[in-house]
């Protein structure tokens, strides 16, 4: 088990209240695609997940109504150091929410003077 970044007490008193009591599955590794997620929470009930966005867009798509896609809603603990201990938390637990629809639209900056790209050919 790898170190966490977030207060998993908190969280996970948190996560009791609101589905009762459960079993956490922890993934060792980075991943690196949605399919890696869905084959491996083939047996959950709910997702919880800290994942880049672009990967959590293919995830909420594949899933769908499926099941739950929730994560952690967190804050900054300016009290802690960069460089401080392992057990300092740089983030605290917010609450929970469930992830209903991801979606991002960017798009391009460009020098000053130069014109940017319609939203519709950057979407994603």
């Amino acid at each position: 088990m790898g170190f966490q970044t977030f207060d998993d007490r908190r969280a996970g008193s948190r996560l009791k209240k609101i589905y009762g009591p459960y079993n956490l599955i922890r993934y060792p590794e980075s991943v690196s695609s949605a399919e890696q997620i869905a084959e491996m929470a083939r047996g959950c009930d709910v997702i919880a997940v800290v994942l880049p966005f672009d990967i959590l867009i293919s995830l909420v798509e594949l899933i769908g109504d499926e099941k739950p896609i929730i994560r952690s809603q967190m804050k900054a603990d300016s009290n802690v150091k960069i460089g401080g201990s392992k057990d300092d938390k740089p983030y605290k637990h917010l609450r929970w929410e469930r992830i209903i629809e991801a979606r991002l639209v960017t798009e391009k900056l460009l020098p000053r003077g130069r014109t940017i790209a319609p939203k519709e050919e950057l979407s994603r």
